[in-house]
């Protein structure tokens, strides 16, 4: 996954029970973790390999893959505070 794909995709984070979900808003793509550090690495590697395997099956990098619901960009717009990442990473209030 180039630099420049890690810079188009906006990721929003969520606190959920004891742990954080992190959801992709261009393509609909999550992934848990325990804290916000392992939320972030889990989904940077959910995002290499369906990048991967959606350039083998399409021919385009996440070729295939529907965005996800809107509400997450809805989320994503009104997040205050961001994380220092390759990818544009926010958490929710």
């Amino acid at each position: 996954m180039s630099d420049d794909q890690k810079k188009a995709v906006r990721v929003i984070a969520q606190k959920e029970g004891d742990g954080w979900i992190a959801n992709c808003v261009e393509y609909d793509i999550c992934a848990q973790g325990s804290d916000l550090g392992q939320v972030r690495r889990r989904l940077e590697v959910a995002l290499q390999i369906e990048c991967e395997i959606s350039e083998q099956k399409t021919g385009k990098p996440f070729g295939g893959i529907p965005a996800s619901p809107a509400i997450y960009e809805a989320l994503y717009n009104e997040a205050e505070e961001s994380l220092t990442s390759e990818l544009d990473f926010r958490i929710a209030a």
